[in-house]
């Protein structure tokens, strides 16, 4: 607000300052100023709080994002580490990799259950349908490569053979 220069009072210009009228505009005016006031500063408290909020939810994103970024590289030689340990049946191997799995599974990460389930475009990539089999009657008969969801969000479809 600009300021205006001070008027030199008098005393006609007093009386009229000092009326009830003039006093009761002045009064308004600045209840007005007084409500406009509270309102910036009900806003500023809220556009801080949002702020707040906003950026509590885009570190918390940041952390999920890289921690599933790193699962989602580690899937597949785990995945592979898992298949040697299960074939050769060396107990030390299936040790290391019964804890590797346990402590992803304490950061979120699980497998999808889909053996003998039907056909879920969410869950599973069909690889192969058995012949004559309706896909609304087939189930999972085989997993050509496991599925996994991260905090219950899909990262790696399962990869599936659909029979009856």
């Amino acid at each position: 607000m600009s300021q205006q220069p001070p008027v030199k009072k008098t005393a006609k210009t007093k009386k009229a300052e000092d009326s009830p009228q003039a006093l009761q505009e002045q009064l308004v005016v600045l209840q007005q100023q007084v409500q406009n006031c509270q309102e910036a500063q009900r806003r500023s408290q809220a556009d801080y709080a949002n702020l707040v909020r906003r950026t509590a939810e885009e570190r918390q994103n940041l952390v999920q994002y890289a921690e599933q970024a790193l699962i989602q590289d580690l899937l597949q030689p785990l995945d592979h580490l898992d298949m040697a340990a299960n074939q050769l049946q060396d107990k030390g191997l299936l040790m290391v990799t019964e804890q590797l799995w346990k402590t992803l599974s304490e950061h979120g990460l699980e497998q999808l259950q889909v053996l003998g389930q039907p056909y879920d475009l969410e869950k599973m990539e069909v690889v192969e349908i058995e012949d004559g089999v309706a896909e609304s009657e087939a189930v999972v008969i085989k997993i050509v490569k496991q599925g996994y969801q991260l905090n219950g969000k899909v990262i790696q479809h399962a990869k599936v053979v659909l029979g009856a």
